[in-house]
Protein backbone atom coordinates (compact mmCIF):
# COMPACT_ATOMS: atom_id res chain seq x y z
CA UNK A 1 0.00 0.00 0.00
CA UNK A 2 2.30 2.39 0.89
CA UNK A 3 4.77 1.51 -1.84
CA UNK A 4 1.19 2.09 -4.24
CA UNK A 5 1.46 5.64 -2.48
CA UNK A 6 5.10 6.23 -3.44
CA UNK A 7 4.96 5.63 -7.29
CA UNK A 8 1.56 7.62 -7.14
CA UNK A 9 3.23 10.72 -6.06
CA UNK A 10 5.95 10.47 -7.74
CA UNK A 11 4.16 9.80 -10.66
CA UNK A 12 1.66 12.88 -9.86
CA UNK A 13 5.11 15.06 -9.65
CA UNK A 14 6.33 13.74 -12.99
CA UNK A 15 3.21 14.27 -14.58
CA UNK A 16 1.12 17.76 -13.20
CA UNK A 17 1.44 20.64 -15.39
CA UNK A 18 0.67 23.75 -13.77
CA UNK A 19 -1.14 26.23 -16.50
CA UNK A 20 -0.98 30.71 -15.71
CA UNK A 21 -5.24 29.66 -14.63
CA UNK A 22 -4.08 26.77 -12.37
CA UNK A 23 -0.90 29.37 -10.74
CA UNK A 24 -3.84 31.71 -10.18
CA UNK A 25 -6.29 29.66 -8.36
CA UNK A 26 -2.92 27.98 -6.55
CA UNK A 27 -2.03 31.45 -5.33
CA UNK A 28 -5.02 33.12 -4.66
CA UNK A 29 -6.17 29.67 -2.26
CA UNK A 30 -3.07 30.80 -0.15
CA UNK A 31 -3.68 34.32 0.24
CA UNK A 32 -7.09 33.09 1.99
CA UNK A 33 -4.87 31.16 4.38
CA UNK A 34 -2.22 33.77 4.86
CA UNK A 35 -4.97 35.87 5.62
CA UNK A 36 -6.18 33.96 8.38
CA UNK A 37 -3.25 33.79 9.88
CA UNK A 38 -2.33 30.46 8.81
CA UNK A 39 1.52 31.56 7.69
CA UNK A 40 4.36 31.17 9.97
CA UNK A 41 6.79 33.93 8.72
CA UNK A 42 7.64 33.13 5.16
CA UNK A 43 5.90 29.38 4.55
CA UNK A 44 3.09 27.68 5.38
CA UNK A 45 2.65 24.09 7.69
CA UNK A 46 2.21 21.15 5.72
CA UNK A 47 -1.14 20.62 7.00
CA UNK A 48 -1.98 23.69 4.56
CA UNK A 49 0.07 22.18 1.29
CA UNK A 50 -2.14 19.39 2.14
CA UNK A 51 -5.21 21.36 1.76
CA UNK A 52 -4.06 23.28 -1.16
CA UNK A 53 -3.15 20.05 -3.23
CA UNK A 54 -6.50 18.79 -3.05
CA UNK A 55 -7.96 21.94 -3.88
CA UNK A 56 -6.14 22.32 -6.97
CA UNK A 57 -7.06 18.25 -8.06
CA UNK A 58 -11.03 19.17 -7.40
CA UNK A 59 -10.08 22.22 -9.74
CA UNK A 60 -8.15 20.60 -12.52
CA UNK A 61 -10.00 17.26 -11.97
CA UNK A 62 -6.10 15.78 -12.48
CA UNK A 63 -3.78 14.48 -9.26
CA UNK A 64 -1.91 16.68 -7.74
CA UNK A 65 0.34 15.87 -4.59
CA UNK A 66 2.30 17.51 -1.74
CA UNK A 67 5.31 17.48 -3.71
CA UNK A 68 3.79 18.97 -6.63
CA UNK A 69 2.60 21.87 -4.28
CA UNK A 70 6.25 21.83 -2.33
CA UNK A 71 7.55 22.31 -5.76
CA UNK A 72 5.54 25.04 -7.36
CA UNK A 73 6.04 26.98 -4.18
CA UNK A 74 9.65 26.96 -4.72
CA UNK A 75 9.10 28.38 -8.23
CA UNK A 76 6.61 31.24 -6.81
CA UNK A 77 8.90 32.31 -4.39
CA UNK A 78 11.70 32.36 -7.03
CA UNK A 79 9.43 34.59 -9.14
CA UNK A 80 8.23 37.32 -6.45
CA UNK A 81 12.51 36.82 -5.34
CA UNK A 82 13.30 37.86 -8.66
CA UNK A 83 10.51 40.69 -8.89
CA UNK A 84 11.78 41.84 -5.37
CA UNK A 85 15.33 42.02 -7.14
CA UNK A 86 13.98 44.25 -10.10
CA UNK A 87 12.17 46.50 -7.92
CA UNK A 88 15.38 47.39 -5.56
CA UNK A 89 17.67 48.37 -8.65
CA UNK A 90 18.80 51.65 -9.16
CA UNK A 91 17.20 54.00 -11.53
CA UNK A 92 14.13 51.47 -12.05
CA UNK A 93 10.62 52.76 -11.16
CA UNK A 94 7.94 51.92 -9.71
CA UNK A 95 4.12 52.03 -10.61
CA UNK A 96 2.18 51.13 -7.87
CA UNK A 97 -1.58 51.21 -8.73
CA UNK A 98 -0.66 49.62 -11.55
CA UNK A 99 2.46 47.52 -10.48
CA UNK A 100 4.53 48.22 -12.62
CA UNK A 101 8.46 47.74 -12.80
CA UNK A 102 9.17 50.86 -15.20
CA UNK A 103 11.95 50.87 -17.49
CA UNK A 104 13.56 52.44 -19.98
CA UNK A 105 13.21 50.80 -23.42
CA UNK A 106 16.47 50.50 -24.01
CA UNK A 107 17.38 49.39 -20.53
CA UNK A 108 14.80 47.06 -20.22
CA UNK A 109 16.23 45.13 -24.11
CA UNK A 110 19.60 44.98 -22.81
CA UNK A 111 18.76 43.50 -19.62
CA UNK A 112 16.02 41.31 -21.02
CA UNK A 113 18.81 40.01 -23.42
CA UNK A 114 21.13 39.14 -20.85
CA UNK A 115 18.19 37.61 -18.12
CA UNK A 116 14.86 35.81 -20.31
CA UNK A 117 13.39 35.52 -16.85
CA UNK A 118 12.23 39.60 -17.04
CA UNK A 119 10.78 39.52 -19.73
CA UNK A 120 7.59 38.50 -18.14
CA UNK A 121 8.63 41.12 -15.29
CA UNK A 122 9.15 44.27 -16.68
CA UNK A 123 7.19 46.98 -18.46
CA UNK A 124 3.89 44.95 -17.76
CA UNK A 125 1.70 44.73 -15.34
CA UNK A 126 2.48 42.36 -12.18
CA UNK A 127 -0.59 40.22 -11.86
CA UNK A 128 -1.58 38.82 -7.83
CA UNK A 129 1.38 41.18 -6.94
CA UNK A 130 -0.43 42.03 -3.71
CA UNK A 131 -1.14 38.21 -2.94
CA UNK A 132 2.53 37.17 -3.87
CA UNK A 133 3.48 39.58 -1.42
CA UNK A 134 1.06 37.73 0.92
CA UNK A 135 1.80 34.37 -0.12
CA UNK A 136 6.10 34.59 -0.08
CA UNK A 137 7.06 38.24 1.51
CA UNK A 138 6.87 37.95 4.93
CA UNK A 139 3.78 40.76 5.43
CA UNK A 140 2.71 39.42 9.14
CA UNK A 141 6.03 40.23 10.47
CA UNK A 142 5.31 41.61 14.11
CA UNK A 143 8.24 43.45 16.92
CA UNK A 144 11.06 44.90 15.32
CA UNK A 145 11.02 42.72 11.80
CA UNK A 146 7.72 44.88 11.28
CA UNK A 147 9.00 47.87 11.74
CA UNK A 148 10.64 50.32 8.75
CA UNK A 149 14.10 52.08 8.86
CA UNK A 150 12.75 55.38 9.50
CA UNK A 151 10.45 53.61 12.75
CA UNK A 152 13.65 52.81 14.36
CA UNK A 153 15.83 55.87 13.10
CA UNK A 154 13.01 57.53 14.72
CA UNK A 155 12.84 55.21 17.89
CA UNK A 156 16.77 55.99 18.51
CA UNK A 157 16.48 59.66 18.59
CA UNK A 158 13.61 59.48 21.10
CA UNK A 159 16.40 57.24 23.16
CA UNK A 160 18.78 59.25 22.49
CA UNK A 161 16.83 62.69 23.54
CA UNK A 162 15.53 61.00 26.65
CA UNK A 163 19.29 59.49 27.29
CA UNK A 164 20.25 63.20 27.45
CA UNK A 165 17.63 64.45 29.49
CA UNK A 166 18.63 61.93 32.17
CA UNK A 167 22.03 62.40 31.76
CA UNK A 168 21.13 66.14 32.62
CA UNK A 169 19.31 65.48 35.55
CA UNK A 170 21.76 63.13 36.78
CA UNK A 171 24.40 65.64 36.46
CA UNK A 172 22.72 68.28 38.62
CA UNK A 173 22.48 65.44 41.65
CA UNK A 174 26.12 63.97 40.77
CA UNK A 175 29.19 64.37 38.59
CA UNK A 176 30.02 61.46 36.77
CA UNK A 177 34.00 60.76 35.51
CA UNK A 178 34.42 61.45 32.12
CA UNK A 179 35.58 57.74 32.01
CA UNK A 180 31.41 56.70 32.65
CA UNK A 181 30.09 59.09 30.26
CA UNK A 182 32.17 57.25 27.42
CA UNK A 183 31.55 54.33 28.56
CA UNK A 184 27.72 55.33 28.87
CA UNK A 185 27.72 56.87 25.33
CA UNK A 186 29.13 53.34 23.80
CA UNK A 187 27.07 51.19 25.03
CA UNK A 188 24.44 53.04 23.81
CA UNK A 189 25.74 53.39 20.40
CA UNK A 190 26.52 49.49 20.38
CA UNK A 191 22.73 49.31 21.53
CA UNK A 192 21.52 51.46 18.12
CA UNK A 193 23.56 49.88 15.71
CA UNK A 194 22.38 46.67 16.60
CA UNK A 195 18.73 48.12 16.16
CA UNK A 196 19.51 49.32 12.74
CA UNK A 197 21.59 46.63 11.77
CA UNK A 198 18.08 44.40 12.41
CA UNK A 199 16.22 46.76 10.39
CA UNK A 200 18.28 46.69 7.82
CA UNK A 201 17.47 43.29 6.62
CA UNK A 202 14.55 44.04 5.48
CA UNK A 203 11.81 42.18 3.74
CA UNK A 204 13.48 43.40 0.03
CA UNK A 205 16.66 42.60 1.37
CA UNK A 206 16.05 38.89 2.66
CA UNK A 207 14.13 38.45 -1.00
CA UNK A 208 17.33 40.11 -2.74
CA UNK A 209 19.71 38.13 -1.28
CA UNK A 210 17.62 35.06 -1.37
CA UNK A 211 17.54 35.17 -5.24
CA UNK A 212 21.18 35.87 -5.75
CA UNK A 213 22.43 32.66 -3.61
CA UNK A 214 20.73 30.17 -4.54
CA UNK A 215 21.19 31.24 -8.27
CA UNK A 216 24.99 30.46 -7.66
CA UNK A 217 25.13 27.98 -10.03
CA UNK A 218 27.87 25.18 -9.39
CA UNK A 219 26.60 24.14 -5.82
CA UNK A 220 23.36 21.79 -4.45
CA UNK A 221 20.45 23.74 -3.65
CA UNK A 222 20.15 22.05 0.19
CA UNK A 223 23.34 23.84 0.43
CA UNK A 224 22.69 26.92 -0.88
CA UNK A 225 19.85 27.02 0.97
CA UNK A 226 22.05 26.58 3.97
CA UNK A 227 24.68 29.20 3.01
CA UNK A 228 21.68 32.08 2.56
CA UNK A 229 20.72 30.44 6.70
CA UNK A 230 24.17 31.12 8.08
CA UNK A 231 23.67 34.77 5.88
CA UNK A 232 20.62 35.44 7.20
CA UNK A 233 22.06 34.67 10.74
CA UNK A 234 24.92 37.14 10.21
CA UNK A 235 23.85 40.28 8.97
CA UNK A 236 27.21 41.73 8.49
CA UNK A 237 28.10 38.89 5.97
CA UNK A 238 24.71 39.02 4.14
CA UNK A 239 25.98 42.70 3.11
CA UNK A 240 29.58 41.68 2.46
CA UNK A 241 28.43 38.81 0.10
CA UNK A 242 25.81 41.19 -1.58
CA UNK A 243 28.20 43.91 -2.57
CA UNK A 244 31.08 41.09 -4.12
CA UNK A 245 31.51 40.61 -7.81
CA UNK A 246 30.48 37.17 -9.34
CA UNK A 247 33.93 35.75 -8.57
CA UNK A 248 34.28 36.48 -5.50
CA UNK A 249 30.59 35.21 -4.33
CA UNK A 250 32.08 31.98 -5.64
CA UNK A 251 35.37 32.46 -3.22
CA UNK A 252 32.71 32.89 -0.22
CA UNK A 253 30.54 29.92 -0.95
CA UNK A 254 33.66 27.37 -1.58
CA UNK A 255 35.27 29.09 2.33
CA UNK A 256 31.80 28.22 3.54
CA UNK A 257 31.74 24.85 2.11
CA UNK A 258 35.64 24.29 3.33
CA UNK A 259 33.47 25.08 6.97
CA UNK A 260 35.54 28.62 7.17
CA UNK A 261 32.45 29.94 8.95
CA UNK A 262 31.44 27.25 11.20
Amino acid sequence: MEESQAQSSKKGKKNFMWTAKTDKFFISFLTDYAKNGEKHGKSFPKAVYAKAAEAVMDYCKTLCTMDNVDSRMKTVKKKYSRIACLRSKSGWGWDDDQKIIKVGKEVAMEFIEANSYAKDLINVPLEQYEELKLVCGEDQATGSFGKSISDVQSENVDDVTSGKESSERSKRGKRSRPWEDVLSKVDGLTEQVGRLTEALVDDSFVEKLYSEVTSMEGFEEKFLENAFDYLMAHPIEAKKFMVRRLAMRREWLQAFADGAYV
